[in-house]
């Protein structure tokens, strides 16, 4: 037994699938499944029961998830005494979804986030869910995101309520989003969202034409073929035309609820009641203003 393996046993379970570990842990479906196989062997126990609708942990796997992450715990404790460990000295990475990159308080965030630690920043883009698998394999510290469906094995506060709305180019083109294709982020918790929206507009299931976690991509998508994307409503009207495009408020809000997703952990760097209290006091502080 490997602490790489229980390392893709915890990935499987935080990103609910072996393609998806695979995926945020630079690894082939193969090759993570092949690990967490050996494990199974090794230990003649099975950990997770595999089937179409997705993967779970058997009452073996909870058991050995649960001693995992004290092991990785201690040793990371070794590591940081040692001078080693994944988390360089002195810097801090944060996972930050599209929202809070957009946010009109972001600049207020990053300014409490150079506040709460002296340590270098590494800002890291992306989404809940993958966000979910690298705290729990420790390629992040913590994230400020959406509020994920998988992350049981991790903590989150609610911070924000969050309305969205549709963005296209502001070309001058009818508002009408019938026959538009939609431009999402290559996750479950994207199309959900485009789902939604596309339901608030009182359309059908929406037709997807790219998938991707790049916003270049998902720009040029809808300035030049007329697609459609989810965008904060928070983003002002003056940035959107920036970038040349225009925000449709949907008739009915459409919420999603953004914070602050961390391990159950303490870090070396970081007060987490210190750091809630002063994210807590910005996004109540926009609310009012």
């Amino acid at each position: 037994m490997t602490l790489q393996q229980l390392i893709h046993l915890r990935a499987v379970l935080a990103y609910g699938g072996f393609g998806a570990a695979g995926r945020a842990l630079g690894l082939t479906q193969q090759a993570v499944s092949r690990s967490v196989r050996m494990l199974e062997d090794e230990l003649g126990r099975r950990l997770i029961d595999r089937g179409p609708s997705g993967v779970a942990l058997t009452p073996d796997g909870e058991v050995v998830v649960s001693l995992a992450a004290e092991l990785l715990e201690v040793t990371e404790s070794i590591k940081r005494l040692s001078g080693e460990g994944e988390t360089a000295p002195g810097r801090v990475r944060v996972g930050m979804s599209y929202w809070y990159a957009l946010a009109d308080q972001s600049s207020a965030i990053l300014d409490v986030l150079r506040r709460q630690t002296d340590a270098e920043l590494q800002l890291v883009p992306g989404a809940a869910r993958s966000f979910t698998a690298q705290i729990a394999a420790r390629e992040l510290d913590f994230a400020l995101c959406a509020e994920p469906e998988d992350g049981a094995t991790l903590e989150f506060t609610p911070l924000v309520q969050a309305g969205w709305g549709v963005a296209v180019a502001n070309d001058g083109s009818p508002d009408a989003l019938e026959e538009r294709a939609w431009v999402t982020d290559a996750t479950e918790a994207g199309e959900v969202l485009v789902g939604r929206l596309a339901a608030a507009f009182g359309l059908g299931q929406p037709r997807v034409s790219v998938r991707s976690g790049l916003p270049a991509f998902a720009l040029r998508a809808i300035m030049h073929d007329g697609a459609a994307a989810a965008v904060p409503l928070s983003v002002s009207a003056p940035l959107l035309a920036t970038l040349g495009l225009r925000a449709i408020v949907p008739p009915e809000p459409v919420v999603v609820t953004h914070g602050l997703l961390k391990p159950r952990r303490r870090h070396p760097l970081l007060d987490w009641a210190a750091l809630e209290a002063a994210l807590t006091e910005v996004h109540e502080g926009a609310s009012k203003g």
